[in-house]
């Protein structure tokens, strides 16, 4: 993974399910969550919410395939710090 290669990052765990990604950032407390708003389980906008919560220092980085335009308002009110799609061309 691209992100462990870097000599001032560590990855501390990773998970593709929503509600995995909530108690693991609890339990954790990383300077990062990277989300993907189509995650199962709570779907990343539901995670992001709660890790915002639960956790307000970790910062979020939602990523998303979705272009309408309502599913990336509702992630980018769910308060990440920044949001990125994976679609070419593309960010927010």
């Amino acid at each position: 993974m691209l992100l462990s290669s870097q000599p001032d990052m560590q990855v501390v765990d990773t998970t593709a399910d929503g509600c995995d990604a909530i108690a693991l950032a609890t339990e954790q407390r990383p300077d990062l969550a990277i989300l993907d708003l189509g995650m199962p389980g709570c779907n990343g906008i539901e995670a992001a919410q709660e890790i915002r919560t639960r956790c307000p220092v970790t910062r979020v980085l939602a990523l998303s395939m979705h272009a309408d335009g309502c599913f990336v308002r509702r992630m980018v009110d769910a308060g990440p710090a920044a949001m990125c799609s994976r679609l070419p061309g593309r960010r927010r």
